[in-house]
């Protein structure tokens, strides 16, 4: 006759016992979750886990995670790989109709930003770098010639101001004023008038009260009061 062990005592052989420890959970479930089918106070850890009505699915916190991100991730991916080729023709549209710089650095700002959050592929990021470039040098261009037209234009309207004024002055008699600048010329080479300062100490004074300047060339100047100016005595009359 052989004794059959009975780990808790339940009067179930533990060959037969589905739970040796009496805990309530089975030896395999311990042994799945790292319990110890033999020790009733370790137990499995119990996790969120949500049961699918109807059928044996049961979903964890981890599937739960996965399919909180997962299908958003998912559904933002597949919009924009179905609408990366319409963004993309219209960055191009707005590039080409861009009339300065500052509305290409906007176009150019928008579609790095698309690039960066994947809403276009790297190869249409490159065709629209491509793109800019070209409108950029169009641009430039542009303005090089619009800048040599008006440098152009300024050098045809010199030479007409100048023959309008040349025939203006053809049609003005121009005797009065050569003959006003031939009178200043006359005008300049005529001595100017002299004189000599108020307060000029006189050198003599005569029996009637006037006083008498003599300069050194035999010039005579006069006054009757000494707050008078000078009057220069001209040869005749001396």
């Amino acid at each position: 006759m052989r004794v059959l062990p009975d780990f808790d005592g339940d009067t179930i052989p533990d060959e037969l016992d589905d739970d040796d420890d009496n805990d309530g959970y089975s030896d395999k479930e311990e042994e799945n979750k790292d319990s110890d089918p033999f020790d009733e106070t370790s137990v499995p850890v119990e996790g969120f886990e949500i049961i699918i009505p109807n059928t044996e699915i049961s979903l964890g916190a981890w599937d739960l995670i996965g399919i909180s991100t997962g299908i958003p991730l998912i559904i933002f991916l597949s919009f924009s790989l179905l609408t990366r080729n319409k963004r993309t023709a219209r960055f191009k549209e707005r590039l080409e109709s861009a009339s300065t710089r500052e509305e290409i650095s906007e176009v150019a700002e928008g579609y790095e930003r698309a690039l960066m959050f994947r809403l276009i592929g790297p190869h249409q990021g490159m065709r629209l770098e491509r793109i800019r470039a070209e409108a950029d040098d169009m641009l430039e261009e542009n303005e090089r010639r619009f800048r040599y037209k008006l440098e152009d234009e300024e050098e045809k309207e010199i030479p007409e101001i100048t023959e309008d004024k040349a025939q203006f002055y053809d049609q003005i008699d121009q005797t009065p004023l050569v003959e006003q600048a031939a009178g200043m010329v006359d005008e300049e080479e005529t001595e100017p008038e002299r004189s000599i300062p108020i307060d000029t100490k006189e050198t003599m004074i005569d029996d009637e009260g006037r006083r008498w300047y003599i300069e050194d060339d035999g010039t005579h100047w006069w006054r009757s009061r000494e707050e008078e100016e000078w009057t220069r005595l001209e040869p005749e009359d001396s």
